[in-house]
């Protein structure tokens, strides 16, 4: 089954590469979206696949065999997760506050979400930072070390 992923997987490049053609040299917008919902159904098909099979055979036995499946390099590999948006910030008194249980500027919220956030990203050796200045907006960066004892 795994050839047949990486065959459609390596399919999707010669298709993507005729769509933008015949969209951009010859004008043909509902061909080029009749061949680019076919690819969105492609790739669904084919990460469906790609799932079924890992449950039916595992993913352990052809990681452990890899080399790459305990490296030196686990240690110094993190997943960056950045969240921004453009509202209008938050005052230095408010950041400062931000992840105190039950603190809270909403006259509906508990002041929990973001506690709770913190103590489970920490919990898996992460960190969430908070960048805010006012009237400009708000980034949340999230970070998370890859380990291969995080997939047990």
């Amino acid at each position: 089954m795994m050839d047949v992923i990486a065959l459609a997987m390596f399919a999707v490049i010669p298709v993507m590469a005729w769509s933008i053609y015949i969209v951009k040299y010859r004008g043909q917008y509902a061909l080029h979206r009749k061949a680019q919902l076919s690819l969105g159904g492609l790739l669904l098909a084919t990460v469906t696949l790609f799932e079924v099979d890992v449950r039916l055979h595992g993913w352990r036995q052809n990681a452990e065999a890899s080399p790459y499946y305990t490296t030196w390099l686990n240690p110094v590999l993190y997943v960056h997760l950045a969240f921004a948006d453009n509202g209008t910030g938050m005052s230095p008194e408010h950041l400062s506050r931000l992840t105190e249980p039950f603190f809270t500027t909403k006259s509906s919220g508990l002041g929990l979400g973001l506690s709770i956030c913190r103590r489970i990203i920490e919990a898996h050796g992460g960190t969430i930072a908070y960048d805010s200045t006012l009237n400009t907006g708000t980034i949340v960066t999230i970070r998370l070390q890859c380990s291969s004892n995080s997939l047990e």
